[in-house]
């Protein structure tokens, strides 16, 4: 499991941040301590999305390596 993936988690767990952004933590599947999270209203796992509002490509802050995701879990 990507060790950023578990301090980015750890550090939303603290705070109880309702947003957090694992773009770029080198993940192919979620985390299990993701779902410890119950309080999460925003998350991001992609490593780039576009905002329409904006009308700009937004980019995950992480340094890791990118996400690749075959599949998504059934607990989403």
């Amino acid at each position: 499991m990507s060790r950023l993936a578990l301090q980015k988690i750890a550090e939303c767990k603290a705070t109880k941040s309702k947003t957090l952004d694992l773009g770029h933590c080198g993940l192919t599947q979620l985390p299990d301590e993701l779902f410890e999270l119950t309080w999460l209203e925003e998350l991001t796992i992609s490593n780039s999305y576009f905002d329409d509002e904006k009308r700009t490509w937004i980019y995950s802050s992480n340094e890791g390596s990118p996400n690749q995701f075959t599949t998504l879990d059934d607990r989403l």
